[in-house]
């Protein structure tokens, strides 16, 4: 997946550095032991729709790109846009068709949808 910000041409990567960097910045300590739950944190940023989701998976998703964008240049790139849907969309895509991601978002995806089963 490639973006075009501030004319720089970002290239998305959802690989091993991107999940590293997600879950660094979405980790729970159970009983002394350190789980990441960068992808499934992602995932609902993206079907709920939140755009702080979009901020940083842009950010952890460059991480492999030749030209990189700062926060603030991803901040004014998505406030830009008229229509942030096919941006969650395509990065709901690259989430489930990756063979580093495809299978965490599917468990990811049932146990959101059992959730919200529930919860009505």
């Amino acid at each position: 997946m490639n973006l075009e910000i501030n004319g720089k041409n970002i290239e998305i990567v959802a690989g091993l550095k991107f999940i590293k960097k997600l879950d660094e910045n979405y980790t729970i300590d159970q009983s002394g032991m350190k789980f990441g739950l960068g992808i499934q944190n992602a995932y609902v940023g993206l079907t709920t729709r939140n755009p702080l989701t979009l901020v940083e998976l842009i950010l952890c998703g460059q991480l492999k790109s030749k030209e990189k964008a700062t926060v603030n240049e991803i901040e004014d790139y998505i406030e830009s846009l008229d229509d942030l849907e096919p941006l969650f969309d395509d990065f709901l895509e690259l989430l489930s068709t990756s063979s580093i991601t495809k299978k965490q978002v599917e468990v990811t995806a049932e146990q959101f949808k059992k959730g919200l089963e529930q919860a009505n």
